[in-house]
């Protein structure tokens, strides 16, 4: 993916990739939101600026390499964290005193 920090639109490409690629590694993903219904009705319904999603918890590991190698940061958004594609590394949230 090839955007500024802050999505723009997600595609149907590159839900694909990202699901068929963390299924290759053995991450189990639950795809949820607008593009699980958008999959159970087999067709885009509208555009999408994310990719709702869940995985197991032991999975963690390896889907913060995958998205990181894909230029993906963790973009801490209170009071939810979202996956975003940013130039920034990877890092865990500065906690406060």
């Amino acid at each position: 993916m090839n955007r500024e920090c802050g999505v723009t639109q997600v595609t149907s490409e590159e839900v694909a990739d990202l699901y068929s690629g963390l299924l290759a590694r053995g991450v189990q993903i639950w795809v949820d939101g607008g593009w699980g219904i958008d999959a159970l009705l087999e067709r885009q319904t509208r555009p999408h600026k994310d990719l709702d999603a869940i995985v197991a918890l032991e999975n963690l590991r390896v889907l913060t390499q995958f998205l990181s190698r894909r230029g993906f940061a963790l973009e801490v958004i209170q009071p939810e964290n979202r996956w975003a594609p940013c130039p920034e590394p990877l890092a865990a949230p500065s906690r406060s005193p």
